[in-house]
């Protein structure tokens, strides 16, 4: 699709507007049929309006949620369902009332027509701004210290990860075994609950046995040192 035009700062153009139902025809002139159709064709055209709406919000919103990588892909989302429901709307619109001979359709259609068309097309222009500002936020997270989290998306280890930007860590790294010597000697309060997702990975201790084992390997590296400082 071809995008309408921008405004400063990367918004998109107003679309035009929605215009008012179009009452529905009496029986004498046309059978209730194409009352109802142009009931159907309004509330396609609708719903890509307020779709466009949608991911606009969310492209708008995201700027003011740097600081919380869950909100950021949260927004990142609901911009990409709202354009995915645009399209929608848009493609049913033009395939299951297809557009009349030229200049036999009315005013009224036509308008309705090209609403729904350049809603879809706002909507997938926001979706993309908002795409693209959550990924600079998440790579700007990443790259500041303790910035990204590390904590593994269960969904993307099933395969299942639909989210356009996720909080948790697709890094098959994040998943390998740390050794002990490079574990706090705290207890992971997740695994006490039974909820950690880290497993071996874990920079906290999973349970008495190994936070003594921590312990007992920290105490031995921190002799070593000060022995070696002394010689």
């Amino acid at each position: 699709l071809q995008m309408p035009p921008r405004q400063p700062g990367g918004a998109t153009m107003p679309i035009a507007t929605l215009p008012s139902p179009q009452p529905a025809p009496p029986a004498a002139d046309a059978g209730a049929g194409e009352g109802q159709a142009a009931a159907q064709m309004y509330m396609l055209a609708q719903l890509a309006e307020e779709s466009a709406q949608t991911a606009a919000s969310a492209a708008a919103c995201i700027v003011g949620a740097e600081s919380d990588p869950g909100q950021v892909a949260a927004l990142a989302e609901a911009a990409q369902q709202a354009a995915s429901r645009a399209n929608w709307a848009a493609s049913t619109l033009a395939s299951a009332f297809p557009e009349s001979p030229a200049g036999a359709e009315d005013e009224w259609t036509a308008s309705l027509r090209l609403v729904t068309a350049q809603a879809a097309e706002a909507a997938e222009q926001a979706a993309l701004n908002c795409r693209l500002q959550a990924t600079e936020i998440v790579n700007k997270m990443a790259a500041a210290p303790g910035g990204k989290s590390k904590v593994p998306c269960k969904w993307f280890l099933l395969g299942q990860c639909r989210k356009t930007i996720c909080e948790f860590s697709h890094d098959i790294q994040d998943l390998q075994p740390r050794p002990l010597h490079k574990k706090r000697a705290d207890l992971c309060h997740y695994f006490q609950k039974g909820q950690c997702t880290r497993g071996t990975a874990c920079p906290f201790a999973h349970g008495q046995e190994e936070l003594a084992e921590i312990n007992r390997i920290v105490t031995g590296l921190k002799t070593d040192k000060r022995f070696h400082m002394r010689h």
